[in-house]
Formats: C-alpha cells, structure tokens, sequence
C-alpha cells in the first residue's frame, strides 16, 4: 500500500509532539505514562490539534464556558427566528382583511403567497455557502434588514403586481436564514450538545404562532389615520426586523476564538493558514492540506 509521504511526516509530527491520541476521550498522551487532555478540533471531517490550546482537565472552565455560551447565544437566536415565523406568516392573516380591500381573488392571493418559496428555495443553499464562507453573523444581518424593510413596504401595495413583486423579493431576502444559523451553532456547540442548541432554537417555531395571532388580533380590527388595520400589520412587524437585525452585527460573534465576552482560559486561539506548522493535523478518515483559518466549537 502506497502511504504520501507528507502524511506520514504529518502523522510522526503529531505523535513526537503530543503523544498517541485516545479517539474516545479526545486528547493524547505520552508514552511515558504522563497524560494531558488536549483539545481536538473538527473541521471539515479534519482533527486539528494543538498543545497551546485550552486543557481541557479543566472541566470548570469548559463546563463555564458551555453555559456563557448558551446564555448568551440561544436566547437572542431564539428571538431572530421567533420574528423570522412571525413575518413568514403575517401574509395569512393580513388576507382577512387584504382580500377585501384590494379586491384579490383566492387565485390571486395564493399565487403571490406561494411566490415567497420560488426564491427562498432557489437562493436558500447559495445563501448557505456565502453565510459559510463569508460571515454568519453579517449574512444574518443582512437578511433580516432586508426582510424587514420589504415587510414594512408590503403594507404599501395596491395591486396584485405589487403584491408579487414584493411576495418574491421578500422570498428572496429571507432565503438562507435557517441554514445560516445551522451554520452557526455548529461552530458553538460541540455535535454531542447541538441538537439540544437547534432544538432550543426550533422551539420558537412554536411560540410565534401564538404571539402572531395575538398580535394579529390586535391590529386588524385598528384603522388608525385612516390605514386599514392589515397594513399596519405588516408595518409593524416588519420593524423588529430591521432593529433586531442591527443589533445582530454587534452582539453576534463569528468564532469561538473571537469571543471578547469569553475569558481568556475560556477562549480557543485562532488557528491560522499561514503558518501550517504551528498546529500538527492528525490524519482521522479524510485528509485536507488546508488549514482552518479559525476554531469551531472547542467546548
């Protein structure tokens, strides 16, 4: 069996450096009989590992930072998908009213409220990609702006064109919200912890069908200045949106390794390209020549 030869120097380096790794417990140890747990970092189907890294014996450092993490992560996600449903689904009562005023037919509202999913599926993997490769927490960031502004111009329409145009824009600026916080969690919490992360996050789901038709209840019977309370509907829910997604450029952080908010022994350092010897790859089921530019969840 031919073995690379860059592999093989890879797979001494590691083992002279920090010992044989143990794939259960995540950590190496020396020969000599000394151990040291040592942080084990996947990225792509990759382990990278380092001994500057947090060790991780510190079990209440680690189990501090899982919980900062979680309490400053999970509630504020949950809020941008609880306005997320909100505004997906504001279309459904606004037609109550809707209908009527502007003289839609039930062809005509349900062509321009399935036209939201033509865009939003077309654009929700690219949108992916660029929340990847680019910044989550800017992506996230744009998204909801954006959504929020067209929400708010929805309650502007006049006709059915309109009423497509702003269905499809809408479609598309919300496009790739769900996967992007996918995204995200996956960098924060470790595989054995994220389904319980998402499912926190999913919940709200749950919760805005509640606090949408409450606040439906509300406003449709209004018609202040003369507007018909739907369109006070969309206005009105549109605009958490756009403050909210501000808010999100500056209380989210991309990485671990970025968390100003984390102590110094709770934060991973970041693992840079340019200098490929400062951390040893351990050779697992796949082998990627690059090295991650930063730290996915050490924790």
């Amino acid at each position: 069996m031919l073995v690379c030869s860059h592999c093989e120097y890879q797979r001494q380096l590691t083992n002279n450096a920090l010992g044989s790794f143990d794939r259960r417990s995540r950590s190496f140890s020396r020969s000599s009989g000394s151990s040291r747990r040592i942080f084990a970092v996947p990225y792509n189907g990759v382990l990278f590992a380092s001994p500057n890294m947090v060790d991780s014996s510190e079990p209440d450092v680690r189990g501090r930072a899982r919980r900062r993490i979680a309490r400053r992560l999970l509630p504020f996600i949950f809020l941008l998908y609880l306005i997320s449903m909100i505004d997906r689904f504001n279309v459904s009562f606004a037609a109550l009213r809707m209908k009527a005023d502007l003289g839609f037919s039930d062809k005509v509202y349900g062509f321009g409220a399935s036209a939201f999913f033509i865009t939003y599926a077309l654009l929700e993997i690219p949108g992916a990609i660029v929340a990847e490769r680019w910044s989550v927490r800017k992506w996230i960031t744009r998204i909801m702006v954006s959504w929020g502004l067209i929400t708010t111009l929805t309650a502007f329409i006049h006709s059915a064109s309109e009423f497509y145009v702003a269905r499809v824009l809408l479609g598309a600026a919300e496009a790739s919200f769900f996967p992007a916080i996918i995204v995200y969690l996956t960098r924060w919490f470790i595989l054995r912890e994220r389904a319980r992360a998402i499912a926190a996050f999913y919940s709200a789901s749950s919760v805005s069908a509640f606090v949408g038709s409450a606040v439906a209840a509300w406003l449709l019977p209004v018609h202040w200045m003369g507007i018909p309370g739907w369109r006070w509907l969309f206005f009105v829910e549109g605009i958490p949106a756009v403050v909210v997604g501000a808010v999100t450029l500056f209380y989210l952080t991309d990485w671990p390794s970025e968390g100003a908010w984390l102590s110094e022994a709770e934060r991973p350092p970041s693992l840079e390209r340019s200098r490929p010897s400062a951390m040893p790859t351990l050779n697992t089921s796949a082998w990627d020549s690059g090295m991650p530019a930063k730290t996915r969840a050490c924790y």
